[in-house]
């Protein structure tokens, strides 16, 4: 793996992962909306997608870039394997899931502010 993605604490992916309990424990107290909610989880996506694009592109192959150091072979050992295998698309499906929830919730408030009928909380 190029050495500027080797497991630095600056990483903005890293960021995403450590406030990820406080944005969890904000939405479950009802502090943080919906908004921001949504906000929070595209740049999660946008980290994600930068880590597997920085990952496929410094493995071995016909994507491989020349980035500085050796090429990243380690991907397809274990226990590294349960990153593109499971890690990585739980992560994807949990930021998708969780942008569609905020988006529901987006569009039920809307209901509640003009009197529709349907209404439904959330908690």
């Amino acid at each position: 793996m190029p050495s500027s993605r080797s497991g630095s604490p600056e990483l903005p992916d890293a960021l995403v992962g450590l406030t990820a309990p406080v944005v969890a424990a904000g939405i479950a107290a009802g502090g943080v909306g919906p908004r921001v909610t949504v906000a929070w989880n595209l740049f999660g996506l946008a980290m994600l997608l930068n880590a597997l694009g920085t990952v496929v592109t410094s493995t071995p192959g016909p994507l491989h870039l020349a980035w500085p150091g050796e090429p990243f072979t380690a991907l397809a050992a274990w226990p590294v394997i349960w990153i593109p295998a499971l890690l990585a698309p739980a992560a994807i499906f949990l930021h998708v899931v969780s942008i569609r929830q905020s988006l529901a919730r987006l569009a039920t408030r809307g209901q509640e502010i003009r009197g529709g009928h349907s209404v439904r909380s959330f908690p």
